[in-house]
């Protein structure tokens, strides 16, 4: 299995005057499961996709070594596979057996060789659609697990996954960390994530890394993470479980800027639509709109805004 290795590595973005990281060394040994945490903007998913091999040239330009078995990630494509924040990006073909065989069928794979690591690839994850199902109609969960599935058909030593469950309602977060779970222990494989749902993948990481703008900032296993520690990574914008968020003063007194009655969202065009809402919003208040995948918060959203016409309603 494969080991990787940075050694005072950084990356110079050619468009941007500042460095996106500087001087990271780690070396991580196969079969450890590392959650890739530091403050937004710090350059994980550029971390993520130098690994992966897919930072180009005229991109920018790299300092120090970054190395996977002791070659540069370019000379090691197929070793690592990465699986990207928006599933939508990575869904290439109408069938999904295509689909997850499209890599294979890159890296030259026997065509009957191919299809058996399809149906083992679509088990793993647990992702039970017959091979001709159409990618299109699949749920934001199950293009996840489609991507994922893509990913293990050519068998990577090293699995990569920047931000998986950004875009999934809780329930499919949890299912995708099932699937990753399953993946891991069947397979042996490295497993590198960035994700902000910390909570989530705490009890899964075996090694947290902390990136900072000068390097990591704190490596070690979750449980060895000190309060004090973990206060001063909180202050510099590092997300960690457990924190305390603050609770949002109630404005009781403070005037009603929106008002929706009985209103059913949707887009336009489409004969779906949210249940009637019913909600006053003061001056001063957070809102939090939270919901299954599909259940029409996008929707409601930008009706509330004005974006799109209520389907019903005021």
């Amino acid at each position: 299995m494969a080991t990787l290795s940075a050694q005072g590595w950084g990356w110079q973005f050619a468009a941007r005057p500042a460095p996106a990281l500087t001087n990271i060394s780690c070396e991580v040994n196969a079969g450890e499961r590392v959650l890739l945490l530091g403050a937004s903007g710090v350059g994980k998913s550029t971390l993520l996709r130098a690994l992966a091999g897919v930072l180009g040239e005229d991109e920018g330009t790299q300092s120090g070594s970054l190395h996977i078995n002791g070659a540069a990630p370019e000379q090691s494509r197929g070793t690592v596979g990465l699986v990207l924040q928006d599933p939508e990006n990575q869904v290439i073909l109408e069938r999904v057996g295509d689909d997850v065989a499209f890599g294979c069928e890159n890296l030259g794979f026997p065509r009957e060789e191919i299809w058996e690591r399809v149906d083992e690839a679509l088990g793993l994850v647990g992702l039970h659609v017959p091979l001709s199902h159409s990618t299109s109609t699949l749920s934001g969960g199950q293009k996840q697990r489609l991507a994922l599935a893509g990913v293990l058909a050519m068998k990577p030593e090293i699995i990569a996954l920047d931000e998986p469950t950004a875009n999934l309602d809780p329930a499919g977060a949890r299912a995708l960390k099932e699937a990753v779970t399953t993946v891991a222990k069947a397979t042996g494989a490295t497993i590198v994530m960035v994700e902000h749902r910390v909570d989530l993948w705490w009890d899964f990481a075996t090694r947290i890394i902390v990136l900072g703008a000068e390097g990591v900032l704190w490596d070690g296993a979750p449980l060895s993470l000190l309060p004090e520690t973990a206060s001063v990574l909180e202050a510099s914008g590092v997300w960690l479980p457990h924190t305390q968020i603050p609770r949002a003063p109630k404005h009781t007194g403070s005037p009603v800027l929106l008002t929706a009655q009985n209103l059913c969202a949707g887009y336009p065009g489409s004969t779906q639509s949210t249940q009637p809402v019913n909600v006053n919003i003061r001056a001063g208040e957070i809102l939090a709109i939270t919901g299954a995948n599909g259940a029409g918060k996008t929707a409601l959203a930008l009706t509330l805004g004005g974006l799109i016409p209520a389907q019903s309603g005021a």
